[in-house]
């Protein structure tokens, strides 16, 4: 029995040591012999989302993950380390850090739209060399800065799922079902009266006019409004008839402001000279934010956006759906 224990101590100690989870749930050891490691530490003390920054050697989860990597590197050694995280974090000092265990690095802050991906984040990304002096950090920043730099030629929707494929027809009846369904649907409703006349506002100064030519949706009335002395759209209402392409469903059941936004972008681009029926653009409308927070991109670019939001709708204009 004690001989059966200690084996089982020993197994234990051997899964915490050398064993971890992959990405896909399965068990297996860390490996040790590598040409070159890829990590990202956690960025949640570095970033500018949180006001409470804690720098590395804090104890904090950034500067934890960070000192578990460079162990890992100092055992084992592996010729090249390309590292990732936000901008906002100690850089100076991670190259200290890996001078510490005999590395050369050296780090440059780029954004993905700049590297063939349809997408704006900007973070920074620094490579470290087994070599005290080596000149390859230097000139594998110069390359980077340099040669190979190609701004983004396909849109973020030719990424995507097919339009037409299974996956999306069950995506799409399923927010076509929360949305329908949604418990604080009424409350959202009565935010439409807030933010009426600020709709009615951006129509009139940005010389938009009224009308609703993407989504159409039709106001049981019609309330006049002093401030700028022009129809503005009802709180509730009627129906929609948005054009063929629009998920329609999923449309008849998004509250009047969304429905209104919908269009006031519509309009926005056609004032460029853009149908956005033909142009893909992303637009990130929070159930919280203002008028102001709802403004294009880049066509064809997706957005920076917080994961950690709720009450959010991403609109791909050219699917003229959310997405899934």
């Amino acid at each position: 029995m004690e001989r059966e224990r200690k084996l089982l101590w020993a197994t234990s100690l051997r899964f915490l040591i050398l064993c971890r989870w992959t990405a896909y749930g399965s068990v297996a050891e860390i490996p040790g012999n590598v040409d070159m490691l890829i990590a990202g530490t956690s960025c949640v003390d570095y970033s500018t989302l949180n006001n409470q920054k804690k720098g590395m050697d804090a104890g904090g989860e950034s500067g934890n993950t960070f000192y578990g990597m460079r162990s890992w590197v100092a055992n084992h050694r592996p010729p090249f380390v390309i590292l990732e995280n936000v901008c906002g974090a100690p850089w100076k000092g991670v190259v200290e850090k890996f001078k510490e265990i005999g590395y050369s690095a050296g780090w440059a802050r780029m954004d993905t739209k700049n590297f063939y991906i349809p997408h704006t984040r900007t973070r920074v990304y620094l490579l470290a060399v087994d070599d005290r002096r080596s000149t390859i950090p230097e000139q594998w920043l110069d390359s980077m800065k340099t040669d190979m730099p190609r701004p983004a030629s396909s849109t973020f929707d030719s990424w995507l799922l097919h339009h037409d494929d299974p996956r999306i027809h069950a995506s799409r009846q399923r927010l076509v079902m929360e949305s329908q369904a949604s418990a604080d649907r009424r409350r959202k409703e009565v935010d439409w009266a807030r933010c009426e006349q600020r709709h009615a506002r951006a129509r009139h100064e940005e010389e938009l006019g009224n009308k609703r030519p993407l989504i159409a949706w039709v106001e049981s009335k019609l309330q006049f409004s002093p401030i700028i002395c022009l129809y503005s759209p009802c709180r509730s209402g009627g129906g929609a008839a948005p054009q063929d392409h629009v998920w329609g469903d999923w449309v008849s059941g998004a509250v009047p402001r969304v429905k209104d936004l919908l269009d006031i972008s519509h309009l926005r681009g056609a004032k460029g000279g853009i149908d956005t029926s033909y142009k893909t653009y992303i637009r990130i409308f929070s159930f919280i934010e203002s008028l102001a927070h709802y403004f294009p991109g880049l066509f064809g670019i997706f957005p920076r956006m917080s994961t950690d939001k709720l009450g959010v709708v991403v609109w791909v204009s050219r699917r003229a759906s959310p997405l899934p």
